[in-house]
């Protein structure tokens, strides 16, 4: 399959309806240019080369034996568009107990870990019977030109402090910096809370604290504050993609269209001339 030197400008049509820009579109780079240009081949020999793509998050990139994550629609995206991509990661399955997706036509790698924070992400190995604080060793391993970024949503509902939750992602692009240094960034903000009263979640949970929304809106701002204007480094408004009435299945997780807005929303970031 080719890959061409920009994307076609033709708009996917779900893309056009519901993703939103980046926030910062004229700083996005086209995966073709980002290949050519900052891994160092040629544009003759791009389409022998696949565009390593490294999806990190919790249990929203992760999904689990009843639901694909949006990894799977963002993968069709891609290659519909005509990329050859390479989805990376030490994961192949889905969820706590490591279960087939419900459509496995996809790259299935990644690093999505249900019930992960930012700590754990940046912790030693513990809990869980399973590696934790593995970054600095997936960076090693795969040197990805893409790093999609989705973490934060366990924090808040641990009632951890939004500045520290931002502290720590910054962390975590100081480390990819030092590792992958070109590799591009793609950091999502924390998707809406829905009715998280169903899994034991409400506004009363963190006592003295602010409620799940708020805290919700105050790491979003806190994330464009603080990580916006840093070098290779994109925030891609995902919020703002979710209808959490009708886009996530538990308050928290996303159903089948809520997937598919993920991926338009992280696809239309990674291709600029989309949303143009």
């Amino acid at each position: 399959m080719t890959l061409p030197l920009k994307l076609r400008r033709k708009a996917h049509p779900c893309i056009r309806r519901h993703a939103p820009m980046a926030l910062h579109p004229s700083r996005s780079i086209t995966l073709a240019w980002l290949l050519a240009a900052l891994i160092g081949i040629s544009p003759a020999a791009e389409h022998h080369q696949p565009i390593g793509i490294l999806p990190i998050g919790d249990s929203i990139t992760d999904g689990d034996g009843r639901h694909d994550s949006y990894r799977r629609h963002l993968w069709h995206l891609l290659r519909n568009a005509e990329y050859k991509v390479d989805f990376l990661g030490s994961r192949h399955l889905n969820g706590y107990y490591n279960e087939q997706p419900p459509n496995p036509d996809f790259d299935m790698d990644h690093e999505g870990h249900s019930g992960w924070t930012t700590r754990d992400v940046l912790s030693e190995l513990s809990g869980s019977g399973e590696g934790r604080g593995q970054l600095g060793d997936w960076l090693s391993t795969h040197a990805p030109a893409f790093i999609l970024l989705q973490i934060g949503t366990n924090d808040i509902l641990k009632c951890e402090d939004t500045n520290g939750i931002v502290a720590r992602i910054k962390q975590m692009v100081a480390i990819i910096h030092s590792i992958t240094p070109s590799s591009t960034i793609l950091i999502s903000t924390v998707l809406p809370l829905g009715s998280a009263q169903s899994l034991g979640f409400d506004d009363a949970y963190c006592p003295g604290k602010r409620g799940l929304d708020t805290a919700v809106n105050a790491l979003n701002q806190n994330l464009q504050g603080v990580l916006s204007e840093v070098a290779r480094v994109d925030i891609v408004d995902l919020n703002r993609a979710i209808d959490p009435a009708s886009d996530l299945y538990d308050g928290i997780h996303p159903n089948a269209s809520g997937e598919r807005r993920i991926a338009e929303a992280w696809f239309a970031a990674m291709t600029p001339a989309t949303t143009r």
